[in-house]
């Protein structure tokens, strides 16, 4: 995927922060330590005019993959099987969206 969907100079600065991240031993790290190494990250992301940085491209990616995913979907949305009428409704603070799909 970043191969495919980010240019070179995206997909340097993600390797490099993967890199990053392994010279820390970030996965050897307890879960508050590595907490900390994610909030250092995230601090110290600075994307270029020209690339995103690694911190907004883990995010990117991290979101793409949770909305397209069975699990996201159904936490996120309130899926309404298709054919069904079109309805005009609002939403209330807090509600979920509505999410339209093809029965199987």
């Amino acid at each position: 995927m970043l191969r495919d969907c980010y240019k070179k100079p995206a997909q340097d600065a993600f390797i490099a922060g993967v890199q990053d991240l392994e010279r820390k031993n970030f996965l050897g790290l307890k879960p508050d330590q590595q907490t900390a190494v994610l909030k250092q990250v995230e601090a110290s992301a600075t994307p270029s005019a020209t690339s995103p940085s690694f911190w907004q491209i883990v995010k990117e990616v991290t979101l793409l993959g949770y909305f397209t995913s069975e699990a996201g979907i159904k936490a996120s949305f309130d899926y309404q099987p298709i054919p069904g009428r079109f309805e005009a409704i609002k939403i209330k603070p807090g509600q979920k969206d509505f999410m339209y799909g093809n029965q199987v």
